[in-house]
Formats: structure tokens, sequence, C-alpha cells
């Protein structure tokens, strides 16, 4: 979302992530992301302005929300806790506003108040969905429970950073606990070579990179030098045997059983980059592929291996965007 100029950079990024897109759905998780913005910027503005008392408009019309409406021109203090909830939007598609003033003209109106006004349904609802929120004092313009991670277990107790969530924060069963008996059995094709994958790979090969696609039709690339990096004799040797896993990855991208997504920053680098890890489940084994993506690079296929059985709970790591 920092990175976007406007909606349609916006929308850019969003595919990278997501399968499908609903653009009128992300229209508003772009526009209230703006608001929210906009509304908290102005607010730290007022406090450096001097400004005592912040009054709630609504807009008055036949779309007003009635709890909006039951809001219009109350005035808050703001030397009082709880007027920083209250900024706009207060709620999807909110068009309301506050003005700043240096005198209440007015009975003022305590946070607690207007909670009776929203009534405790309405404010429970806008807590689920990651509204009322104190955004200026503690300058964060998202929640760790926006209403798309509601699916977390306590949310409130994960400290919400992407590359540390584990499957089991997002209700996932431990891979001990997992039934298998509809799984597959493990062929890695032991029998290949180092000179079979390289013949596979020229075969479907243009400009030094092999295509795949993955579960969402996806365009994915391995460069030869992914490859070649995969085929040094340590990689080559029976307990590694990534040139029988080569085999496998047409496999693993079309059909995974989870696929995770994470944002990690590489050393010197500014920016981070965007990536997948893409898993697939044998009756006593698990396949993974690790995708990258950033400015410079497209889907790039960067490792593939066999986990071991004791880590593979730890690489179901990231935000869960897949589950077969």
């Amino acid at each position: 979302m920092k990175d976007s100029k406007n909606f349609a950079d916006f929308k850019t990024e969003a595919a990278k992530l997501l399968t499908t897109l609903n653009e009128r759905h992300l229209r508003t998780e772009f526009d209230t992301a703006k608001a929210t913005s906009v509304g908290t910027a102005n607010a730290l503005r007022a406090i450096a302005d001097g400004a005592k008392f912040m009054r709630y408009k609504a807009t008055q019309d036949s779309r007003t929300r009635p709890y909006h409406a039951s809001l219009h021109n109350q005035v808050f203090d703001m030397s009082q806790p709880g007027w920083q909830r209250l900024l706009p939007p207060l709620g999807w598609g909110c068009r309301c506003h506050v003005v700043y003033e240096d005198a209440a003209n007015g009975p003022v109106t305590s946070y607690e108040e207007a909670e009776q006004k929203l009534g405790p349904d309405e404010v429970a609802r806008l807590t689920k969905d990651g509204f009322l929120l104190d955004r200026v004092d503690k300058k964060a313009l998202f929640s760790q429970k926006q209403s798309y991670l509601n699916g977390l277990q306590d949310p409130e107790q994960i400290a919400f950073k992407i590359g540390k969530m584990q499957a089991s924060d997002q209700g996932q069963l431990p891979w001990a606990q997992i039934d298998k008996s509809g799984f597959d059995a493990l062929d890695t094709s032991t029998g290949k070579t180092a000179a079979d994958a390289r013949a596979d790979f020229v075969a479907r090969a243009t400009n030094d990179a092999a295509s795949y696609t993955d579960y969402t039709g996806r365009p994915l690339f391995l460069p030869k030098t992914n490859l070649e990096e995969h085929l040094l004799d340590k990689y080559t040797r029976a307990s590694q045997n990534r040139q029988g896993i080569y085999f496998q990855l047409d496999d693993i991208v079309s059909d995974p059983d989870e696929v995770y997504f994470f944002d990690y920053y590489k050393q010197n680098q500014p920016t981070p980059v965007s990536s997948y890890t893409y898993l697939k489940f044998y009756n006593d084994d698990v396949l993974l592929t690790v995708v990258e993506f950033d400015k410079e690079l497209p889907q790039t296929i960067k490792t593939w291996y066999k986990v071991d059985k004791d880590k593979i709970d730890s690489r179901r790591k990231g935000l869960l965007i897949h589950k077969k």
C-alpha cells in the first residue's frame, strides 16, 4: 500500500498476491486506507497547531448511516481520552470528516457517551473490522486484527509480523496431527541424474529460463543459474536429490496443499522482497518450493527441497493464502 501512488498501482500490487480480484472490495480497501492516513495526518497537524476541540461531521443525505448521523455535530475535548478513536473513517465507505476548533461552542460529548450513541452492537462490529482505534498516539494506521485477519487465534496476543506467523497461529493442525491417509506416496525420481534435469530444462526453456504455471494460473520462471546451483555435487547426493525433486516442480506449484506469503529484507536492500512458500504434502514427506517477486524480477523459483521431518512445521510460516 505504501508504495502505491494511486489505485491502479495498488491494484497491480494486490494482483501479485490474490488469485482473483473483486475491484469493488479492492477500491474500498484503497479508499479506506487513504482516508485513514489523511485523517490521521490532519489530526497530528491540528494538535501541532494547538486545536482544543474536534467536531464530528457526518454527510447528511439519504445514504448516511444512522450511527454516523448520531455523531453529527458532536464536539469532543481533545484533552480527554477517546476522541482519537472517533476519527473517520468509521467503517467501510465512510464519508464523514471532522473539523478542529479552539473553543467548544456548545455541549461537549465524552467518548463513553459516543459509544452509547453508537450502541454496543455497532461498537463491537467497528472494533472487529479494525476501526475505533487510536491512530494518533500510536501513530499506526492499521490494527493487528483487521477484518481479513480475524481467522488468527487470539489476534491481540500476536505481534503481527507476517514472516513470523506460524500455521498454528492461523488454526492449522501440526504436521504430526494431519490425516495423511489421502496423500500420495512420494516418488522423487531417485533414478534421475543432473544430466536428466538439464536435458528437461533445455527442452522447456526460453532465453535460459523454464516456465511453470502455479495453482492460480500465475506464470513462474526458473532461471538456468538457479537450476545449476541446485545441481552442484552437494545437492545431487542421495540425501538431497535436488535433481530428482526438480521433476516434481510442476506438481508442487500447480497443486500445492498450502501456500504462505511473507516479505523479507535482503542485505543492503531498502525495500522488501515478496516471497511465496509452496508446500506439497505426501503421506510421509513434504516438498517445498520458494518463489520470490520484487520490482526487478518476475516470479522466480529460487529453491526446492524435501523438508526434514523435524522442520516441517517451522517451514509452514507466513500468511496462509492458499489451503487445499
